[in-house]
């Protein structure tokens, strides 16, 4: 039985986060498991904490909720997140509700003795265009230079608690697959299985990427991929 904590974080997601988290409470009410979610207000300006207050108001003893003035990542709150969470499985989400819950709910229940689930987006070939060719991108170099076969390094990835104490942890947007990298290269135990994306993506950022972010985002890779290949766990 994996009792998890799933950590979303949402800024300015008042369109979203109510009825999908909602919808996904409900979904693992059904099963025997035992859950927890808390949900990161990481400096919203619109009504999302508004939407909070019912979401807590209504599943009282399901739900946390951090709502901070100022954004200051994505990283960070996944971070905030940890630090209050209880059970020994975690994971994280975006709070637009990028995924179909029916697959989360299949990865959450998958009975398997892993350290890392981890949860690689079968259809993100159907993302717009730069998203998706920026995964892809990813995920062939980082498969060339660790001789790794992985399927997605930044899909919904279920982890043990224990094994994130000692984790160098970027400050970053792309902090996930950096966590990732550190454990494969400690051959921990791990799983791949498929989840759903929902398409088209109900947040949809894909005018922030151009050109520029992505020379910043090669060039910050290149930093991070030098850093994975020095950095020794304790």
């Amino acid at each position: 039985m994996r009792n998890i904590s799933i950590i979303f974080f949402a800024k300015n997601e008042e369109k979203f986060i109510y009825e999908y988290v909602s919808l996904f409470i409900e979904e693992l009410m059904n099963t025997t498991i035992k859950f927890e979610f808390i949900i990161v207000n990481d400096g919203s300006t619109d009504k999302t904490q508004e939407e909070l207050i019912k979401l807590k108001n209504a599943y009282t003893d399901k739900i946390k909720v951090i709502n901070k003035t100022n954004n200051e990542g994505i990283a960070k709150a996944v971070l905030d997140g940890l630090n209050i969470s209880k059970y020994p499985f975690v994971t994280w989400l975006p709070g637009d509700g990028a995924y179909q819950i029916s697959s989360l709910k299949n990865l959450i229940l998958f009975d398997g003795q892993y350290e890392i689930l981890i949860g690689y987006r079968k259809n993100k070939s159907q993302r717009i265009f730069k998203r998706f060719f920026l995964s892809k991108f990813l995920t062939i170099i980082l498969n060339l230079i660790f001789f790794e076969n992985l399927e997605d390094y930044n899909g919904a990835i279920i982890f043990e608690k224990k094994i994130l104490k000692d984790v160098y942890f970027p400050d970053h947007p792309s902090f996930q697959w950096v966590i990732l990298m550190q454990f494969l290269k400690q051959k921990k135990k791990y799983f791949e299985k498929s989840v759903s994306m929902i398409i088209p993506e109900p947040g949809n950022m894909s005018s922030l990427i151009n050109f520029k972010t992505f020379f910043s985002y090669f060039i910050l890779l290149l930093k991070l991929i030098k850093l994975i290949i020095y950095y020794k766990l304790r």
